[in-house]
């Protein structure tokens, strides 16, 4: 059974449905810090004058909050005016009709969790695209999580996976830390994705790559998205591999 980890991130870039869509099991890891200024809590749309960050505001929290724990401020209304700014600049986008109001019933939750409200929209986006990967927290696996990388590997262990694919920012620590070799002697055949964003149809001028995946949504429509989606998809690459790009 292959496996991915990746952090609930609010409006993913296409990357990360890409991710999802090469695995069995997904498991959204909320059981580490929350990071505010991350894309824990924002991504990127397009208008006229460029890309526009969408944020989610956040109710002030400790340091050690983690993920999972951190509740956003529905006090400021910031659904209402994130819907608003995607509809004023992408309604007129060729497929807005299609994909806006399953956009717009994930968001209008009215959730505290941050992470529910997350996963709540990417699920949703995942059924737009026709994605089915299997979905699980990784603070309903464990109480605690192990101090060497995130727990990554106690997580496919829990799950009994045979293979994980890690997202390729992950490699840095994974690979000078020596964890990488911890899987190999679980049994656990680990690769890094390797994706390269593929121009579509955008409005406002030239392209611009890693936006949110509802800017290709909503300009190219669900069927086009994934094939979009998929065409992007590189040879995952291995561990050494990844050692003698680090080296370089």
């Amino acid at each position: 059974m292959k496996l991915a980890i990746m952090q609930p991130t609010y409006l993913p870039w296409v990357g990360y449905f890409q991710l999802i869509d090469a695995v069995d099991q997904f498991v959204f890891l909320d059981d580490v810090q929350l990071t505010k200024r991350s894309w824990q809590v924002r991504n990127r749309i397009k208008t006229p004058q460029g890309e526009l960050y969408l944020s989610v505001p956040i109710d002030k929290a400790p340091r050690s909050t983690l993920l999972h724990q951190a509740c956003v401020k529905n006090s400021l209304n910031w659904r209402a005016r994130h819907l608003q700014n995607i509809e004023q600049h992408y309604a007129k986008a060729a497929h807005f009709d299609i994909v806006f109001p399953t956009l717009s019933a994930a968001l209008d939750d009215n959730a505290d969790s941050l992470v529910d409200s997350n996963i709540r929209v990417i699920e949703a986006l995942c059924s737009v695209l026709g994605l089915t990967a299997d979905f699980v927290r990784s603070s309903m696996l464990r109480e605690t999580r192990a101090s060497k990388g995130d727990g990554l590997l106690e997580l496919c262990q829990l799950q009994s996976a045979t293979a994980y694919l890690s997202p390729l920012g992950s490699a840095d620590y994974l690979e000078r830390d020596g964890s990488s070799d911890d899987f190999a002697r679980a049994g656990i055949t680990l690769t890094y994705q390797h994706y390269t964003p593929v121009a579509y149809t955008q409005r406002y001028g030239d392209f611009i790559p890693y936006l949110s995946v509802i800017d290709l949504l909503l300009n190219e429509g669900p069927q086009a998205a994934l094939r979009i989606l998929r065409a992007g998809a590189r040879t995952p690459l291995t561990p050494a591999q990844v050692r003698e790009r680090l080296a370089t």
